[in-house]
């Protein structure tokens, strides 16, 4: 079962039922006749809410049928009939629909049309016949063919594009977690023997456990030597600013990274990098020459426009000066002594240049985040929880497109990096990064939907590095604020858990004027007492950030999946399992 599968249950039937489809022309639609006024109008109940509309037959009060939106004037809707619910026989209903569209019926339109009677979705013409095409074609032949009906009736509910791509993405997060595709992508990799790119660093870092600072930095020195874009920057720039000494060879530089690389699985805790470098020291002296890059830049300018023949000028002491207050100390010390032996020039040059600092910010930006390097000590489960979400919100590509159209693209972008990927290779590795990217895809096409003053937002979560062996699912829903936001006061956000003690989970979470009310749905019998002993915590959690907890509820699975009792063990896919002591909430 996932967040997906629920969403067309019962659970959120409540929130649903408070607000009417948004109707376009051409639009058949599922209504009931509540009353007749003159000039042929009728209030309708559509979708649990009532409207009026102009019709075009006599119609019977109390009766059914299906209705095609043929415009929407002055808030009315202008309908015609196209069907009766012919004393709820839904396979004849199914076959006058498909008939009314100027289709032959078959066995496939007909159980898809039934299926969307049976959820009462509004929809026309094109979408359904796309839709069947997609069905005919077998493209989610992993899924069972109910599977397939739920995955195109969210599409349609969610005004998607019924496409090729938008099918095979929305299917692809249907039936995994994002961390299967990133860990198939990741052993393809490995079986080809491929060196670390900046983009297999990045993915591993997420789906592994804890990192060493340490490691850290030789995973990404690794990553550096074999990307065929840098190759090797790093070298260059560390000797150039005298961070190494010059006396150390780019062939042995790249031996020490390489091999180190390589015992990495059998790295020990604690153990200092190469060539004298500690990892504290180099982040903070980074840092600060990228915060002064505009200054470093300048200075370095104008001493090597106004001293072209002569750098040692007399002219240049007061600038001198002033450029290695700006430099971490160690570099300055460097640059005292490259001035005493009149070779400055290449410091100088190296300063100057903005891809520098370029280098230096990308290698700041990946050894600091926490989402990639997380250490023991930072271990609590919500912080981690939290790097997870900041990765999957900010590097995984689900802002790709924005990025794009805003020029702030990120040079870490997942999804920039596997588009590129995909287009300059093929093969198996081009396969698995597809996948991949029809996974993302698949979260970014189901991340936002808006309907009537309500926003719904999906997420998926890698949780392999919080310790668990699944994926987490998170659905949030809310009215929206006047600025297009969720409403942290008025929202509800549920969880959808597989632990391996618990088995299958669901939190349900409403919020109202910052009281909290928990839901937990699962079948395991004891579970009022553990939960019990937690109260407090979550109380606790709650009021420092000015939230009040009003009440904990216990209740088993059945009273969640009233609408899926079909299949009950078969589900889009299974999420997050956590090993010991389960997800604590």
């Amino acid at each position: 079962m996932s967040i997906h599968r629920l969403l067309s249950g019962k659970a959120l039937q409540n929130v649903h039922l408070s607000s009417h489809p948004q109707l376009k022309t051409g639009d058949v639609v599922h209504g009931k006749v509540v009353k007749l006024y003159p000039d042929h109008k009728a209030k309708i109940n559509l979708a649990g809410k009532q409207m009026i509309a102009q019709l075009e037959a006599p119609l019977i009060i109390g009766e059914r049928y299906h209705f095609q939106v043929k415009q929407m004037q002055d808030q009315i809707l202008h309908l015609q009939v196209v069907a009766n619910n012919l004393k709820n026989n839904s396979e004849q209903t199914a076959i006058q629909l498909i008939q009314q569209f100027g289709l032959k019926p078959t066995k496939m339109s007909i159980a898809f049309m039934q299926s969307l009677i049976k959820q009462q979705l509004p929809f026309n013409q094109t979408s359904f016949v796309q839709a069947v095409n997609l069905l005919q074609l077998k493209e989610g032949r992993e899924l069972t063919l109910k599977q397939q009906f739920g995955i195109l009736q969210s599409l349609m509910q969610n005004k998607l594009p019924i496409t090729h791509a938008v099918f095979q993405s929305t299917t692809k997060l249907f039936t995994s977690g994002i961390s299967k595709s990133i860990e198939a992508f990741l052993t393809e990799g490995k079986s080809q023997n491929i060196k670390y790119t900046p983009l297999l660093y990045q993915l591993e870092q997420v789906t592994s456990g804890f990192k060493t600072d340490t490691m850290s930095v030789v995973k990404y020195m690794a990553s550096d030597i074999n990307n065929t874009q840098t190759k090797g920057n790093l070298y260059q720039l560390f000797s150039n600013l005298g961070i190494i000494p010059s006396s150390i060879t780019k062939n042995e530089w790249n031996q020490v990274w390489t091999s180190m690389e390589n015992r990495s699985n059998s790295f020990v805790e604690g153990r200092t990098l190469p060539f004298s470098l500690n990892y504290s020291s180099l982040i903070r002296e980074i840092n600060q020459l990228t915060e002064n890059k505009s200054n470093i830049i300048e200075l370095t300018r104008l001493i090597l426009q106004a001293n072209e023949g002569n750098l040692l000028s007399s002219k240049s002491q007061v600038n001198f000066q002033k450029l290695a207050d700006l430099l971490p100390e160690f570099m300055s010390h460097k640059f005292t002594e490259a001035i005493i032996k009149g070779q400055p020039r290449l410091f100088l040059e190296t300063l100057n240049q903005s891809n520098t600092y370029h280098e230096l910010d990308k290698m700041l930006k990946s050894l600091q985040n926490p989402v990639l390097n997380s250490s023991p000590q930072l271990g609590k489960m919500q912080q981690l929880f939290l790097q997870q979400v900041s990765w999957m919100n900010q590097h995984a590509g689900i802002n790709y497109e924005h990025q794009l159209a805003h020029q702030q693209m990120d040079i870490s972008n997942v999804k920039a990096q596997l588009i590129q990927l995909v287009q300059n290779s093929n093969g198996s590795l081009s396969d698995k990064a597809q996948q991949l990217l029809n996974h993302i895809q698949g979260i970014q096409i189901n991340s936002v939907t808006e309907s009537n003053g309500f926003l719904q937002a999906f997420l998926q979560i890698p949780a392999q590095k919080l310790g668990l062996a699944k994926d987490i699912d998170l659905q949030f829903e809310s009215k929206k604020t006047k600025d297009g936001k969720i409403d942290p006061e008025y929202c509800r956000v549920l969880f959808y858990l597989s632990l391996n003690n618990l088995k299958d989970t669901v939190i349900d979470m409403h919020v109202q004027k910052r009281n909290v009310t928990v839901t937990i749905y699962n079948d395991f019998s004891n579970l009022e007492n553990y939960v019990g002993t937690m109260k407090s915590n979550l109380n606790q959690g709650l009021e420092q950030i000015n939230y009040n907890l009003s009440s904990v509820h216990i209740k088993t699975m059945d009273h969640l999946k009233d609408g899926d009792k079909e299949h009950p063990e078969k589900r889009y896919h299974q999420t997050s399992s956590y090993q010991g002591v389960d997800f604590r909430v």
